[in-house]
């Protein structure tokens, strides 16, 4: 297709989304808020309805992202900003695996807590003894070198 096939697909796709969200979206809550009190007694406060994407990437594309979103996520996680329970529950979100499950979310929220040193314990080879505001903290071995 030309480019100005895709930009009038592009456009019609956003038209039916504008739709969906102005016009359909309403209606649905409504009639889901009466069919669950007519059920249940209340509508649950999280209920959300989602809408299929219409405009679909390309492997390629998708493929991309996905790269990148991995790269993110290993920087991230080299640097502490995050524990591997974080991008394997957004895995678990997007289905991006159908095996992983949210028992697999806790397995690795629990190793990552298993993995945290203790604030008390060195995992440099020394140990810093911090003295008051004015004096430097005083770095000693925290092993015994045996003499020579």
């Amino acid at each position: 297709m030309n480019a100005t096939g895709d930009s009038d697909i592009r456009n019609y796709y956003d038209r039916i989304k504008a739709q969906q969200e102005d016009e359909l979206r309403p209606v649905l809550r409504l009639l889901y808020e009466v069919l669950f009190r007519a059920s249940v007694g209340e509508c649950p406060h999280d209920l959300d309805i989602q809408f299929n994407s219409l405009w679909q990437m390309s492997q390629t594309e998708q493929a991309s992202i996905e790269k990148l979103r991995a790269e993110r996520d290993q920087i991230y996680l080299t640097h502490g900003v995050i524990g591997p329970d974080v991008p394997c529950a957004e895995l678990l979100e997007q289905k991006t695996y159908s095996k992983l499950t949210e028992r697999h979310v806790t397995l690795a929220a629990e190793l990552s807590q298993a993995m945290e040193p203790p604030l008390d314990v060195d995992i440099t080879g020394a140990t810093a003894l911090a003295g008051t505001p004015d004096q430097e903290a005083a770095v000693t071995p925290a092993a015994t070198q045996p003499p020579r």
